[in-house]
């Protein structure tokens, strides 16, 4: 039996939510599941497929009262996995502080076919839409993220 599994998580007031066909998740459960899973289970369900990360955003000046949300959804293909390959990357990296046990940037490169959509998303914030609507509160970066390969 498939379930759309839903894990998301709320940090200062972003939204990131991993989707993935196969398991069920809660709200905030994240690194509690990932204890008891552990990265391994996760990156098994993950491994040959294509999961979609959610992240919403609300951007709020209380001086002003002007407020901006928007959402963004990129789709991630992973590579399939061997147990060798899933342990080799476990023991470099820490599954219990990410959503899905996985990291896009760093040796995420080593899991991950590809990313359709922002990058930027997968790793946390997509900072492509954040620079945007934090250009309407007049509020404007030093310089502009650089994806890799770039």
């Amino acid at each position: 039996m498939y379930f759309l599994v839903s894990l998301t998580l709320l940090i200062a007031g972003l939204i990131q939510q991993v989707n993935l066909i196969l398991l069920v998740f809660t709200l905030a459960a994240g690194p509690f599941l990932a204890s008891i899973f552990g990265g391994r289970s996760m990156l098994r369900r993950l491994s040959g497929r294509v999961h979609e990360v959610c992240t919403s955003v609300f951007i709020c000046d209380l001086a002003s009262a002007k407020s901006a949300s928007f959402h963004e959804i990129s789709r991630v293909h992973f590579h399939r996995l061997s147990q060798d390959k899933i342990g080799n990357y476990l023991a470099r990296v820490d599954p219990l502080d990410k959503a899905g046990a996985y990291a896009a940037q760093g040796l995420g490169s080593e899991i991950i076919e590809k990313i359709d959509g922002s990058y930027t998303n997968v790793v946390g914030l997509p900072m492509e839409k954040t620079i945007t609507a934090l250009a309407e509160f007049g509020v404007t970066p030093k310089t502009r993220p650089v994806r890799p390969g770039r």
